[in-house]
């Protein structure tokens, strides 16, 4: 749902809008699921300069 929500903000790229993440954020992401890909996480908190962030898979 994250990232449907920031695709339909179309103003600017998806790697400057989570970019702008500055609060406290924990990632979840499912190994069964078909349409999310397992990489997501790593390189979604990779991009996100918060420092309180997690990523779970």
């Amino acid at each position: 749902m994250l990232i449907k929500a920031f695709y339909k903000q179309k103003k600017e790229g998806l790697s400057e809008k989570i970019g702008r993440i500055c609060c406290p954020i924990m990632l979840v992401n499912g190994t069964a699921g078909l349409l999310t890909n397992r990489k997501s996480i790593a390189q979604y908190i990779e991009n996100i300069p918060e420092k309180k962030k997690y990523g779970l898979l």
